[in-house]
């Protein structure tokens, strides 16, 4: 649900460099809690079609804003 947008994509074209991000849980957000997001203007992005454990999401993502906006 939602519009996924690939996650560099959105951090390379965000003028802000405030962010909060949200790892699911095994299986994904609900169809409820992606409503609530979209709701509140939350950008739904991903990492891509590879599943990665919440630990390893957490660190992935870290890396990539770290990166990105160095």
């Amino acid at each position: 649900p939602g519009t996924d947008e690939d996650f560099l994509s959105f951090l390379h074209s965000q003028k802000s460099k405030d962010i909060a991000i949200a790892i699911g849980p095994e299986g994904g957000f609900t169809d409820e809690e992606v409503a609530s997001a979209l709701k509140k203007n939350v950008q739904i992005v991903s990492l891509g079609s590879r599943v990665l454990r919440a630990e390893t999401a957490a660190v992935v993502s870290a890396a990539l804003v770290s990166q990105t906006w160095r």
